[in-house]
């Protein structure tokens, strides 16, 4: 579905936070090179939808409507059949928001461009609906309001680290750390979607399903 050329052993892509990437993605030897610069589209669209999400919901007089009907929570069950889809692109704040898209940048921008675009977009989306499925099985018993993209962010985390065995420990301290760290000074924090989508990574990782 997308395409890239397999990292060579001692080639690896290094993030702004030290992270490497190192050979992670295998397509064959006849795909070309990656770009380090070229153009992410579904990254990009991604951040468009959720910064027009928020705008949406900063113009409606009512933005616990709002997060009622595209957050995830308990009315999932009560025929808001859409919910784990479309609580990837609700955010709280303009600092959510911005928290996000920015590790989404980090990380999502750079997997694109070695899977490609058409298995980023499965990979995210289909993550991001899996780690909402968890969520909704949590919610079941401990009822919540659940909004954000982290989860599928996450799960790009896991897959990295997956992948990247080297910073596995790195990667999995710093999604405990996003998850529950904020409680210290008494921010709300969806720390279940963070665990499961890492653990769905993992698997989609594992599985090679989507490179």
């Amino acid at each position: 579905m997308g395409g890239g050329k397999p990292l060579r052993p001692h080639e690896s892509l290094r993030t702004p936070n030290a992270f490497r990437i190192p050979h992670i993605f295998h397509f064959g030897e006849t795909k070309t090179k990656m770009n380090k610069n070229a153009f992410t589209p579904f990254t990009t669209l991604i951040i468009a939808i959720c910064a027009l999400s928020l705008a949406a919901e900063s113009l409606l007089l009512s933005s616990r409507w709002f997060f009622r009907t595209f957050g995830l929570n308990p009315l999932v069950f009560d025929g808001y059949f859409w919910q784990p889809l479309t609580t990837m692109f609700v955010h709280g704040s303009f600092l959510h928001l911005l928290m996000n898209m920015l590790v989404l940048l980090i990380f999502g921008a750079r997997i694109e461009r070695y899977i490609g675009s058409a298995n980023f977009a499965a990979l995210y989306l289909v993550c991001g609906v899996l780690t909402s499925l968890c969520c909704m099985a949590w919610i079941h018993f401990y009822p919540a309001n659940i909004f954000g993209a982290s989860g599928a962010i996450c799960s790009l985390l896991g897959f990295v680290a997956h992948r990247d065995r080297q910073n596995f420990t790195a990667i999995a301290l710093w999604v405990l750390a996003m998850s529950f760290l904020p409680f210290l000074y008494g921010a709300n924090v969806a720390w279940q979607s963070h665990i499961f989508g890492f653990l769905v990574g993992l698997f989609a990782a594992k599985m090679r399903i989507f490179g």
